[in-house]
């Protein structure tokens, strides 16, 4: 009798113990599995199949003159990247103009032609942060350049404009439109511009100057000889990859970062850059009616 009150005395005490080990694993593999978490789908070990190719940070800058983006502050802001095998590779930067057209730089489109036709050029939407696995991905299906650029010597009126493959709908997830100033609202001098800088989108507020004769010290011109002041912050110098970056004006797209680092100024040619997407659009949906 007393031998088998001591076993079930074991027995219960094995079995609490169990009990206990088997809550603390529980415990351990629930704080594991939270941790994984909140470092999101953003860690390291989760893109290590796919390399971003982004530009440096330029640490020496004042930063205060420039802030890191809200999601929705910059929601027509797109990024043209080159795809090769499992690199992305920032070429330049646009705006989102319609649902199916973005406008950039003439010199980015004309200087990576050869990657239009292989499926590899690529737009991001609604991203401030190039590793965000979100992020809305688009082939250009079709480019076409500003009649007056000059292709040879890369000079000349430097937009572009890029048809979106699909284009994007009302539910395409952080994008929206920008539309085109008119004429009559350029005397709106409260401006924003943003920019990737290395892995984030960045904004700054903008203040137009007219005729300005040192701009250069302290902001960037633009095609009519209107300073964007922009206290000679990383957005003043960073020339090279904020080709095709957009400026606006309250709250329309007022002017583009071209290829010499100036703005150019997209209202004096509104009416062309409707007209060419109206066409262009209409030419595709003939071509897929034919191809059917």
């Amino acid at each position: 009798m007393n031998s088998f009150f001591f076993f079930s005395l074991i027995v219960f005490l094995l079995e609490r113990e169990m009990k206990i080990v088997i809550s603390l694993c529980l415990i351990i593999i629930c704080f594991a599995s939270a941790k994984n978490v909140s470092r999101g789908l953003n860690s390291d070990d989760n893109n290590s199949s796919t390399t971003i190719v982004i530009p440096n940070e330029n640490s020496s800058q004042n930063v205060s003159d420039y802030y890191l983006a809200d999601i929705n502050e910059f929601p027509y802001h797109v990024i043209i990247v080159k795809m090769e095998n499992d690199s992305y590779e920032i070429l330049c930067q646009g705006a989102l103009i319609s649902h199916d057209w973005i406008l950039t730089s003439a010199s980015c489109i004309n200087r990576n032609s050869e990657h239009l036709n292989s499926g590899n050029f690529l737009a991001f939407l609604g991203v401030r942060d190039l590793k965000d696995p979100k992020v809305n991905a688009r082939e250009l299906k079709y480019t076409k350049l500003h009649p007056n650029y000059d292709t040879e010597m890369d000079d000349g009126n430097d937009v572009a404009l890029c048809m979106l493959e699909g284009g994007i709908s009302e539910y395409t997830e952080n994008t929206e439109i920008v539309y085109l100033i008119d004429p009559s609202e350029t005397r709106i001098l409260d401006c924003k511009y943003s920019s990737f800088i290395g892995q984030y989108l960045y904004g700054q507020s903008v203040k137009m100057q007219v005729e300005f004769d040192d701009c250069e010290k302290i902001g960037v011109l633009d095609d009519i000889y209107y300073c964007a002041v922009m206290n000679d912050t990383i957005h003043a110098k960073n020339k090279e990859y904020d080709l095709g970056s957009p400026l606006t004006c309250g709250g329309k797209l007022y002017a583009i970062r071209n290829i010499h680092g100036y703005f150019t100024t997209v209202f004096s040619i509104s009416n062309l850059i409707l007209h060419t997407m109206d066409e262009l659009s209409l030419l595709t949906r003939t071509m897929q009616f034919k191809s059917l």
